[in-house]
C-alpha cells in the first residue's frame, strides 16, 4: 500500500475509478488526498462511468423470499446482489455465464420487516417494493420511500409527497441530466373517502423529488388526460437516457364516477413515459399484434435490449402454448416495433424476474429455485438460491458505484 500511495496523481487516479465501491471505502482512510479525491464529484462521475462500461460491474438486484423458520413456515424477504462471470470475456456477442457471486445484504433499518406466516401472503407485498434503478442507487418503498446505494451502504429516507393520503403509487425514479440531480416521481391516490378501485385523482397531479433541494413540487400533467380518457401509470419499469417509463392503461372517462367490472371501462393497455427535456407525458401503444382479440397478454415490461428501448413479456395466441415475445421499438419513430424474437415458455418455470443483457433471462423454477436461461443456447444455470414466494419476488439489473444518496452527482 505504501508503494501505491507514491503512483503520480494522474495513475492513481486512473486505478481508483476502476476499483469496486468497497476498497474505495477503505482507501478513504489511507491518505487525506484520498478521502478529498473519492469524495470530489468529478471523481464519483469518472468512476460512474467506468462502472456504467464494466461488465463485472453489472450485477442483479434481488428480492426473495426464505423460510425463517421450517417448522412454523414463517418466512422473511431477503435481498442479494448476484454478479456473474463470463468464460467468454472477449466475446460481447455471446456471453457464457461460467460461475456467480450472491451476496445477501442488510436492508436499511428495519426494511426487512416481520417474518410474515406462509399463509398470509398478501401481508408480504408490504414488506419491500423495489421501484427502480438509477447508477448504483436503488429505490425502495416500505412505507416510506427510500433511496439506497448498498455498494456504499449509504441510504436517504425521503420527505413524505405533499399529495398524498399516506400511500404510494406508481413511483419513478432517474437522472436529470439537465439540472444533474436524481428525481423521484409520485402519482397521489385517491381520496380516502372515496370508495372506488381507481387509484389517481383526476384532475391529474404528479409530485416530484428533488435529491438536491430535499423537496416536493408539483408538476404538470395535463398530457395524462385526453377529451374523453384518462392515462393511468401503473408499474414503473425504468429509466433511460432522460425518459421515465411506464406501463399503464387508458380508461374511458364516463366509467370514473360509477365502475362496473362487466363493462368495457378501459380502452387499451400502453406505456406512459415522462421526457426530462420536454417536460410532459407522452403515451406510446404496445406492439399492434397485442391488440387483437384472444390475445391476453401477460407481464409486458419495458426493458433496454443491446442499447434499445424493448418491451419483453409473456403472451398468448388463441389457444396456443404460451411464450415470451421481445419488441423493439424504433428510435426514430416512437410507437414503432419490430418483433425480434419468440420464445416457448421454458419447461419447469413458475415465473419470470429480469432479463438482463441480450440473451439471459432470471427466472424462478416449480420447485423455487432461481436459475438463468439463455435464449439462444436453451442452457440453463442454476443459482445457490430460491424463493418461497416467487410471485412476491423481483428483481432489476444495476451497477454499482459511489454515487452517495445525500446530494447524488453534485457534492460529495
Amino acid at each position: 500500500m505504501s508503494e501505491f500511495s507514491k503512483f503520480p496523481e494522474e495513475m492513481a487516479l486512473h486505478i481508483l475509478s476502476r476499483m469496486p465501491p468497497k476498497s474505495l471505502m477503505r482507501f478513504k482512510c489511507v491518505r487525506k488526498s484520498w478521502y478529498v479525491l473519492i469524495n470530489n464529484p468529478s471523481f464519483v462521475a469518472k468512476h460512474l462511468y467506468n462502472s456504467l462500461h464494466n461488465k463485472q460491474s453489472t450485477c442483479i438486484f434481488c428480492k426473495r423470499y426464505v423460510f425463517r423458520d421450517i417448522a412454523t413456515k414463517d418466512v422473511e424477504s431477503v435481498v442479494s446482489l448476484i454478479t456473474f462471470s463470463d468464460d467468454d470475456v472477449g466475446d460481447t456477442n455471446h456471453e457464457h455465464i461460467s460461475h456467480s457471486v450472491i451476496q445477501d445484504i442488510d436492508l436499511p433499518l428495519s426494511m426487512s420487516g416481520i417474518p410474515k406466516n406462509h399463509l398470509n401472503e398478501p401481508e408480504l407485498l408490504g414488506a419491500v417494493y423495489i421501484t427502480g434503478h438509477c447508477d448504483g442507487i436503488i429505490c425502495l418503498v416500505h412505507g416510506e420511500i427510500v433511496l439506497w446505494n448498498p455498494a456504499i451502504k449509504q441510504f436517504k429516507i425521503l420527505p413524505k409527497p405533499l399529495l398524498t393520503n399516506g400511500i404510494v403509487n406508481s413511483i419513478g425514479f432517474g437522472y436529470d441530466a439537465r439540472s444533474k440531480d436524481y428525481k423521484v416521481f409520485s402519482f397521489p391516490t385517491h381520496d380516502e373517502d372515496r370508495s372506488s378501485e381507481r387509484d389517481f385523482n383526476y384532475p391529474p397531479h404528479v409530485e416530484v423529488y428533488s435529491l438536491s433541494t430535499d423537496l416536493w413540487t408539483e408538476i404538470n400533467a395535463d398530457h395524462l388526460e385526453t377529451e374523453t380518457t384518462n392515462l393511468y401509470p401503473e408499474f414503473f419499469q425504468m429509466y433511460f437516457k432522460g425518459i421515465w417509463y411506464w406501463t399503464g392503461s387508458e380508461q374511458q372517462k364516463e366509467f370514473m364516477v360509477v365502475y362496473d367490472s362487466m363493462d368495457e371501462e378501459w380502452v387499451r393497455q400502453l406505456i406512459i413515459v415522462f421526457d426530462m427535456n420536454d417536460e410532459v407525458f407522452e403515451d406510446i401503444l404496445f406492439p399492434y399484434s397485442l391488440y387483437g382479440p384472444m390475445i391476453p397478454y401477460l407481464e409486458m415490461r419495458v426493458i433496454v435490449w443491446n442499447e434499445s428501448v424493448a418491451l419483453f413479456g409473456q403472451y398468448r395466441f388463441g389457444y396456443a402454448d404460451d411464450a415470451f415475445g421481445l419488441w423493439v421499438m424504433d428510435d426514430i419513430v416512437k410507437g414503432s416495433w419490430t418483433k425480434q424474437l419468440t420464445l416457448e415458455v421454458v419447461v419447469g418455470t413458475r415465473m419470470t424476474l429480469e432479463m438482463w443483457k441480450s440473451d439471459e433471462i432470471l427466472m424462478v423454477a416449480n420447485d423455487n429455485r432461481i436459475f438463468s436461461y439463455n435464449i439462444r443456447t436453451e442452457e440453463i444455470k442454476y443459482l445457490p438460491i430460491e424463493s418461497t414466494h416467487p410471485t412476491f419476488s423481483a428483481a432489476i439489473v444495476c451497477i454499482n458505484s459511489i454515487v452517495p444518496v445525500i446530494h447524488g452527482r453534485q457534492q460529495a
